[in-house]
């Protein structure tokens, strides 16, 4: 008998082993029915089990793997929703409204915009209490997956666009403003688009395809005479009758578009056109009212274009308006007025703030640096500035609008300006529309000379001397125009001469960096002192303008 504890064989069947001192009596407890191997046997093999069983008991509990629930079984997924909104007759999103909606993937279209609405109201007070229609991105009811006759469901949707969930934005609108942009979209359609019935002609008509009818002009004999044109399906003769469409615009364009047919009278070389055009004279006697007419009625008074304008800066306000990435010529101008806190007046523009913005806005034009003269006769000038921002685009196209939607047109432009625009060679300009005080000053004195006497004097006063100092001199060589200390303190290296031949250059050079100056050999001292002066004073040295 062994110990089981510390292994030591033990001579007699004792209640405590000898080695370690523990309890062994257990060993003695066996069945006397069976032999000692056989019992001792069992009960290790019985404790062995028994161990087992809690240690794999134990390892489960601690090495247990967890589980995660696949993509297919998720309970919820995150989405985004937003808000559509009514603006210029279109549906469009509105800014800051998108926010985060966790839903089941299996929730249908009902679910989804009741979720939604609820998510919407809770988190913006803006959001009020109409029915609300669920729409995709584009604008469309939610119904079934586009393309498709599936009904929606948020997974399926998800399969059909390829996107992940959190990539996946939906909208809710007003059931009114759908049901108004549907309306204008169906309207558009139907008023743009007519129905083009295609008929098959016959033989008769397909072999004549190239005869164009057309009535003769007045006075003149003519066989064929104009009426209207048939189109049937059973159209094979002329006793066919049914489903007939009358086409009563193509009399007019046979007017329009006829031959012209040239006749000869009495064998002479004289020929006469048989069809002249009487609304080619209407359009070119149309007055200038009459433009302007025609043009306003361009304007597309469902669309508008909308100025924020503060009195203090017509000028910005106007450039960002007309700059705006909206803006269309087309539409028609809605204007509110506000002072320098941003406060807008209040009232709404039935056309009043429209013709006072503009107004306003022409005198602004008339300050403008790409104008110049007196304040009632402005010319155009060239300004570096104004080109880089597109200030000559930005003032035509501000005329124009002023012009068509009924306000004042430019009225300080000068006459002169106004006829070369238009093509007239005319031009009247006087010394009154200079007004730099200097030159003008000059013209009008050479213009009121009494006599040639007096216009000479005048010249040699004013005659610049032409002939270079020496701080010019210095200047031109070495960038330092220096005469009390010449040379100037510490100057490294000593100026010094060069000379130059008459192939290389007939004008002085210089090196300020070495301190050279190089003369022009030639001919005569004349030709010498000419060109040092005119190159010296051509040839601005380091901080001269």
């Amino acid at each position: 008998m062994y110990c089981p504890f510390c292994g030591q064989q033990q001579a007699s069947k004792s209640a405590f082993c000898c080695s370690c001192g523990k309890d062994i009596k257990f060993l003695c407890d066996v069945d006397k029915t069976g032999t000692s191997g056989e019992a001792t046997g069992k009960s290790t093999l019985e404790l062995f089990q028994t161990f087992r069983s809690v240690k794999e008991k134990e390892r489960r509990a601690c090495f247990k793997k967890k589980k995660t629930p696949s993509k297919d079984n998720l309970k919820v997924v995150k989405i985004s929703v937003g808000l559509m909104g009514l603006k210029d007759g279109v549906l469009k999103t509105v800014r800051g409204t998108v926010l985060p909606l966790l839903m089941r993937p299996e929730s249908d279209a009902d679910e989804l915009q009741r979720a939604a609405e609820q998510k919407m109201k809770t988190f913006d007070r803006n959001v009020h209490g109409g029915p609300y229609v669920l729409l995709y991105p584009d604008g469309t009811k939610i119904t079934n997956i586009p393309g498709t006759e599936v009904p929606f469901t948020l997974n399926e949707y998800k399969e059909a666009v390829g996107k992940a969930y959190q990539r996946i934005t939906l909208y809710i609108c007003t059931a009114e403003d759908f049901f108004t942009s549907s309306q204008e979209t169906s309207s558009e359609s139907n008023s743009s688009d007519s129905e083009v019935i295609i008929m098959s002609p016959t033989s008769a008509e397909f072999n004549a395809a190239d005869t164009l009818v057309w009535e003769p002009a007045d006075g003149e004999s003519g066989t064929d005479s104009a009426a209207p044109v048939l189109f049937s399906d059973s159209q094979e003769g002329p006793g066919t009758s049914g489903g007939v469409l009358e086409t009563a615009c193509y009399s007019k364009y046979t007017q329009l578009y006829a031959p012209i047919v040239i006749e000869d009278k009495d064998d002479s070389d004289s020929v006469e056109c048989s069809h002249d055009t009487p609304e080619d004279t209407e359009v070119d006697q149309q007055s200038l009212s009459e433009i302007t007419a025609n043009l306003a009625l361009e304007i597309d008074h469902r669309a508008v274009s909308r100025f924020n304008i503060c009195r203090s800066n017509i000028w910005d306000g106007a450039v960002r308006g007309f700059k705006r990435a909206t803006f269309s010529e087309k539409k028609d101008i809605l204007v509110k007025f506000s002072d320098d806190e941003g406060r807008f007046e209040e009232g709404l523009d039935t056309g009043g703030p429209k013709r006072e913005f503009l107004s306003l806005l022409m005198k602004e034009l008339n300050k403008r640096p790409i104008f110049d003269g007196p304040v009632e006769s402005r010319y155009l000038v060239y300004n570096s500035t104004a080109i880089r921002e597109d200030e000559y685009y930005l003032a035509g196209k501000m005329i124009a609008v002023s012009i068509v939607h009924g306000g004042p047109g430019p009225n300080f432009l000068s006459e002169d300006l106004v006829s070369y625009i238009s093509g007239q060679s005319s031009f009247k300009a006087s010394v009154g529309d200079i007004t730099d005080e200097e030159i003008g000053k000059v013209l009008q004195e050479i213009q009121y000379s009494p006599s040639v006497e007096i216009l000479q004097d005048l010249m040699i006063r004013n005659k610049n001397d032409s002939s270079v100092t020496l701080e010019e001199v210095l200047m031109f060589a070495t960038g330092v125009p220096c005469v009390p200390c010449v040379p100037p303190a510490r100057m490294s290296p000593l100026p010094r001469l060069q000379f130059l031949c008459s192939t290389t250059s007939t004008f002085p050079m210089a090196n300020t960096c070495a301190n050279i100056l190089k003369l022009p050999l030639l001919d005569t001292y004349g030709a010498f002192k000419a060109n040092m002066n005119f190159g010296i004073n051509n040839s601005p040295g380091f901080g001269c303008v």
